[in-house]
């Protein structure tokens, strides 16, 4: 209720990217002093301690991620363990540094607790995030995310994807593919099982190449239709991959009630609904191996215990951050068994 009542008016007075801006700084300031990341953890953190829990071969210390977007450039790693996430994505990370789209790019629904953006992938490129990753905390499950330069020729899309994977192996625990970002104009080509194929198979050659296997999933949009998801499905099984990430954002807006001028990936509480009902689709068809990865609309331990419900293993939280502050992270993980 603090946040709500005394810290969240006076962020919602500024620019949204501002914002977003400003708390990254406060976070990178606290990693400076041990002392500050103490009281992180005596504010934010569960009290309950056994919520470990293991997919893919890999140990989560509990379920709850913080999700791609929030920390791009894999500045503020160290708080994010120390608010009590159990993992967290970063980027999304491209080959190259690109500013993304022109500014305005963020806005909020207010009213409706939704979060509209088309960054355009935003990010310091993947060797500053690598030189980063050398000092990662050691206790949280990180992921890169990543995807390809605005401007790269759709001939050399895989070889974006293959720089990022490669450079990154050794320094993260898992991969997430983002072929899903609305902001990019590139959707249509991800849907091609053709190249979803090619990629995975580029990248697999690579995870053998390396001597380690860093297990992979795919980021997918809610706005697919059953065959499409069925497709997906169909490559995921096919290739063994560890699991979907669902969702990313939607430029499905009919469940708004204020009209809007802005254009972009719509997220937060409007799209809780329609980012669930995928989850459940997913779940009914997967393997029983097969990691589901639930986020979208997450506000409150309730909405995610239905996701946990859906079918989702792990979830995942970023615009609900901005409406309930840091403090939902300990609401929800203390519902947990």
């Amino acid at each position: 209720m603090f946040y709500q009542k005394m810290i969240r008016p006076i962020l919602f007075r500024l620019n949204p990217e501002i914002a977003h801006h400003m708390v990254l700084e406060l976070l990178k300031f606290s990693q400076k002093f041990p002392l500050l990341l103490s009281l992180w953890r005596h504010f934010f953190c569960p009290k309950n301690k056994n919520l470990e829990c293991t997919h893919f071969g890999i140990t989560f210390p509990n379920l709850l991620g913080m999700a791609a977007g929030f920390d791009k450039n894999a500045e503020v790693m160290h708080a994010i363990e120390a608010i009590g996430f159990g993992f967290m994505e970063i980027g999304t990370i491209t080959p190259k540094p690109q500013i993304g789209n022109s500014r305005p790019r963020l806005w909020r629904l207010a009213a409706e607790q939704g979060i509209i953006n088309r960054m355009g992938l935003n990010n310091q490129g993947v060797d500053a995030i690598v030189e980063r990753l050398k000092h990662r905390p050691q206790k949280l499950i990180i992921a890169a995310n990543i995807g390809k330069n605005t401007a790269t020729p759709v001939e050399h899309w895989i070889a974006d994807f293959a720089t990022c994977f490669e450079k990154l192996h050794p320094y993260v625990d898992y991969f997430v593919l983002n072929l899903s970002c609305p902001n990019v104009g590139t959707q249509n080509h991800f849907k091609d099982p053709i190249f979803l194929q090619q990629l995975i198979e580029k990248l697999e050659k690579i995870n053998r190449n390396l001597g380690r296997k860093r297990p992979i999933l795919l980021k997918i949009s809610p706005d697919l239709n059953c065959n499409e998801f069925d497709t997906v499905i169909k490559i995921v099984k096919q290739n063994q991959l560890a699991g979907i990430v669902a969702t990313n954002t939607t430029t499905d807006y009919q469940s708004l009630y204020q009209p809007i001028t802005h254009q972009g990936g719509l997220s937060g509480r409007p799209l809780f609904e329609k980012s669930t009902a995928v989850l459940r689709y997913l779940n009914a068809q997967k393997q029983n191996d097969l990691t589901l990865v639930g986020v979208g609309g997450i506000t409150n331990a309730e909405t995610a215990q239905t996701k946990i419900q859906a079918g989702a293993n792990l979830i995942e939280i970023y615009s609900g951050l901005i409406y309930y502050g840091f403090g939902i992270v300990k609401a929800i993980l203390e519902k947990q068994d």
